[in-house]
């Protein structure tokens, strides 16, 4: 989890390929891609700046926690 860290840029993110949850809400995150994250079940990233956010190659997730500020 890098929730609550001031974190702006999640680059680097798609190399770890067997993460199942991930929990990087409340930053100042503008774009996240986790389309490589395909064994992701688990999302939750509200509370960022996001205008960008790509699951369409997350087929196991289950469970996402996003919001517009």
């Amino acid at each position: 989890a890098v929730n609550s860290s001031n974190i702006s840029d999640l680059t680097g993110i798609e190399d770890f390929t067997v993460l199942e949850t991930f929990h990087c809400a409340s930053n100042q995150i503008t774009s996240l891609d986790v389309t490589q994250n395909t064994a992701l079940v688990w999302l939750r990233c509200y509370d960022n700046q996001l205008t960008s956010l790509n699951v369409t190659q997350n087929t196991a997730l289950t469970e996402l926690y996003c919001n517009v500020m």
